[in-house]
């Protein structure tokens, strides 16, 4: 164990202590630690290292808890405040911005109710039309707000990605070896069919640094406004994406949820409220949403470590992650359905009830003569 690590053990017996914190819960992730007391979070990031993070010294704790107020506080500033110090008082005691010397930083934010993430809705019963639209907005506005970047490095990255999740899907010694090696097949050739459109968008100002996490889990409805949290900091590059592909993650997780009708909802929405360009990107569409469950999947069988190993909910979760990212590289012909009528005889209303169940998934695109 390393010296940071076996202080950090201190810190979080200290923060877990029954009797200065009777009520305090811990929630554990593999780069995090949070306490959850009364109406506040403290999240702590943990001493590991990892390919594709290090939080291995104080100095990149503190300035990846710095990075994710940058990132996350515009999004959600009444979840985020500010970056605390754990300091180490002469006593020998932890302190929560004390006055001794800082051992820890972590970023100090309102707890929220964790039974109101979309995850957990969707779990409940089917999303309605107000908080899909409503979700659409915020991830739309939050696009707006992105800065823009460079695409080629973004289109470039894609087969590597692709070739990762093939890596971690066999990794996990869970999925038939040659589906997996159809899916990276089928994502490739996905992958050539749409470059050139990829990279026409990257000119545009379409790749921008998003949010890079948009599954359910990571939107929560607070004061009824849909919220978006947690979004990446600990890699620029892996949230400097197409805006179109940020977007692809909430949409295949509302999919794996089983609420077509919000997913169709929230395509449309987002259209609506987008430049039209991005109708273009519907070509790249599944093969974003193939990605996006793919990566899914993976992390769904990282969970499956003792004492998970053998837990069927785990393991059927990733497997239906896994079979969503099969079907979805495969999506069938477009088709155009014309709804005629006089007027007040219910067009709109029979057009938007069709779209959600017209394939491919999400459905259809509502146009309007």
């Amino acid at each position: 164990m390393t010296d940071d690590s076996a202080t950090q053990d201190r810190i979080f017996a200290a923060l877990t202590n029954s009797a200065e914190h009777p009520d305090v819960k811990r929630v554990d992730t593999h780069a995090a630690s949070v306490f959850l007391e009364g109406r506040r979070a403290l999240k702590i990031k943990r001493a590991v290292q990892f390919p594709f993070l290090d939080y291995s010294t104080l100095a990149k704790r503190k300035a990846a808890c710095e990075e994710e107020m940058r990132i996350n506080r515009p999004l959600a500033p009444q979840i985020y405040h500010r970056v605390v110090a754990i300091t180490e008082e002469p006593d020998g005691s932890f302190k929560v911005d004390g006055q001794g010397r800082p051992v820890e930083y972590a970023v100090d934010m309102s707890r929220f109710d964790e039974s109101r993430t979309l995850d957990h809705l969707a779990k409940a019963g089917a999303l309605d039309a107000a908080l899909a639209s409503a979700a659409a907005d915020a991830i739309a506005a939050s696009h707006a707000a992105a800065i823009r970047a460079e695409g080629e490095a973004w289109v470039s990255s894609i087969p590597a990605l692709i070739d990762g999740n093939s890596h971690g899907l066999r990794a996990g010694g869970h999925f038939d070896a040659g589906d997996i090696e159809k899916l990276g097949r089928a994502s490739h050739e996905a992958f050539l069919r749409v470059r050139p459109l990829l990279a026409e968008r990257g000119g545009k100002g379409f790749v921008r640094r998003c949010h890079g996490d948009l599954h359910l889990a990571n939107i929560v409805l607070i004061e009824d406004r849909p919220v978006l949290f947690d979004a990446i900091e600990f890699d620029a590059q892996m949230a400097t994406v197409d805006v179109v592909y940020d977007l692809a993650f909430t949409l295949m997780d509302l999919l794996h949820h089983d609420q077509p009708g919000a997913a169709n909802i929230v395509l449309n929405r987002y259209l609506a409220a987008t430049p039209t360009d991005n109708l273009d990107a519907l070509s790249a569409l599944p093969l974003f949403m193939s990605i996006r469950a793919a990566i899914r999947a993976q992390v769904a069988l990282a969970r499956l470590k003792p004492p998970h190993s053998d837990d069927p909910g785990i393991l059927d979760q990733a497997q239906r992650y896994f079979d969503l990212a099969r079907m979805l590289i495969h999506p069938p012909a477009p088709r155009l359905i014309a709804v005629g009528g006089l007027s007040g005889t219910g067009k709109t209303v029979l057009a938007q009830a069709l779209a959600p169940v017209v394939a491919p998934p999400p459905g259809a695109v509502v146009l309007r003569s």
